[in-house]
């Protein structure tokens, strides 16, 4: 379950669970944010690809 997944088997004092949720909710924020980056760098290589003509490059870009 996922519960005992994020807090295991024993039950953590409300502190330690807003804690632990925190963290992961940081944890997936900031992964979010780097993929977000990567994925807008890819649209502008594609886009110059484009400008280029390369449409294979582009679309292997995307």
């Amino acid at each position: 379950m996922v519960k005992n997944w994020l807090f295991g088997k024993k039950r953590k004092e409300d502190a330690d669970a807003l804690a632990t949720l925190k963290a992961q909710q940081n944890r997936l924020q900031a992964e979010s944010r780097n993929l977000e980056r990567q994925s807008d760098e890819q649209k502008a290589l594609a886009a110059k690809m484009l400008q280029a003509g390369n449409k294979a490059g582009a679309r292997q870009a995307l």
